[in-house]
């Protein structure tokens, strides 16, 4: 079970046609556009406002998903519930996907990360999934799956939990997006999970700065645990933006002695925030301008410490912290970070699965309606939280199914069905 978690893979699906579709329409459009409003605030304001505009456009969520509006803290955040799991998810043939799917080989790069992912052993990490036919779906587990015979990873066998939660925090650099934006990866989650997914809709610039999104992302936790969920029931996920407010956010609580979560999911985290040049994949990149990205974490890191952990988490010490998992596109520019903090949790001692995606773009979850390898993420996910949950139970850390309370009172939330 451990191995199912501290490892390193690299799956082996075949590219999609829509996968490379998206990527040469996003490379002429996308990144050309960013590249020409990520110069001033006021270039910033106009993406923000753009953005703002797309989400008033009607997106049809399927008929078992229910949301709901909540107040977390100080802010305001959106309850996502998928009770019927990932089962009706179509994986587009993935499932029955053999041979070596056009490769699967490890990427090519930093330390640990290359070593394992390429398969090379040590500390039972050094997976390269080849094909990974029926990989993580229903009743497919297989053998070392890390799932128990005739349940499913995720795919809706288990009764929808709502003693648990994951807390989720979007991307978008700080300045764009929201709850509503992000909805193709929140419901995919709560299905996955089995459980609600609560999307935190923090403060963002230009008018505010990354440490005020930090503290009302802890504040949103507390709030959690106010209400009486158990720490050891609550999971943080995140992409972008979103996955370095994941990160900080542990850190944060690891510092101030506060209870942490039991796991966390980053995808394509944007760890480092540093002034340095980002020259990995920079023509290879189909969505972000790399020197956009420099601007960005310059405009964000005036009067603080750029290598302060909770400003760049890769510089972080991970001691003491939960199960990660990390997900990246192999021609993303922030790929590395990614394998940074993969690195970095691992000395401290954390298990963490880091996967890489052949030619995906950043945070490409967000596509599943279009791609499907987005879709089959999700069943990674699934499978890392089971695997986790199962450690925990393993090693005598579970907790009872369902939260003691204070006041002897059923765990509820907007649109639960103790609500």
């Amino acid at each position: 079970m451990h191995d199912e978690i501290d490892v390193d893979v690299c799956p082996g699906y075949p590219v999609s046609w829509q996968a490379a579709a998206l990527n040469t329409v996003m490379r002429g459009t996308l990144k050309p556009v960013s590249g020409l409003l990520l110069r001033t605030d006021t270039g910033v304001l106009a993406a923000s406002q753009l953005v703002a505009l797309a989400t008033r456009v009607p997106f049809r969520l399927p008929d078992h998903v229910r949301l709901a509006q909540d107040r977390v803290g100080e802010c305001s955040g959106e309850w996502i519930r998928a009770g019927q799991g990932l089962d009706g998810e179509d994986a587009s043939g993935f499932a029955g996907a053999a041979g070596d799917g056009g490769g699967g080989r490890g990427p090519a790069g930093r330390g640990v990360v290359e070593q394992e992912v390429a398969g090379q052993g040590g500390a039972g990490r050094g997976a390269v999934e080849r094909g990974t036919a029926g990989y993580g779906v229903a009743g497919q587990g297989g053998a070392g799956s890390g799932v128990a015979g005739g349940e499913t990873a995720g795919g809706g066998a288990e009764e929808f939990d709502e003693s648990r939660v994951v807390l989720y925090f979007h991307g978008g650099g700080y300045f764009i997006c929201s709850p509503a934006t992000h909805r193709p990866i929140t419901w995919r989650l709560s299905a996955a999970a089995g459980c609600p997914v609560l999307a935190l809709d923090y403060r963002q610039g230009p008018v505010h700065t990354p440490v005020e999104s930090l503290q009302d992302a802890i504040a949103a936790y507390l709030c959690l645990l106010e209400r009486g969920y158990d720490p050891a029931r609550i999971v943080f996920a995140g992409d972008s933006a979103g996955g370095h407010l994941t990160l900080a956010t542990l850190l944060a609580l690891r510092d101030r002695n506060l209870p942490r979560p039991s796991a966390a999911v980053c995808l394509s985290p944007w760890a480092d925030l540093t002034d340095g040049p980002r020259r990995v994949n920079r023509l290879l990149d189909p969505l972000i301008p790399a020197g956009r990205v420099g601007w960005l974490a310059r405009r964000w890191t005036i009067g603080l410490d750029a290598r302060d952990p909770l400003v760049s988490p890769v510089f972080g010490d991970y001691t003491g912290l939960p199960p990660l998992m990390v997900v990246t596109g192999s021609t993303e520019v922030l790929r590395d970070e990614g394998r940074r903090v993969a690195e970095r949790a691992r000395a401290g001692g954390v298990p963490v699965r880091y996967e890489e995606w052949r030619r995906m773009p950043h945070v490409f979850a967000l596509l599943a309606d279009l791609v499907p390898e987005a879709r089959q993420v999700f069943w990674h996910i699934a499978r890392f939280l089971t695997a986790t949950r199962a450690l925990a139970a393993s090693a005598g850390q579970g907790r009872p199914e369902r939260s003691e309370r204070a006041a002897g009172e059923p765990l509820t939330g907007p649109g639960s069905a103790a609500a």
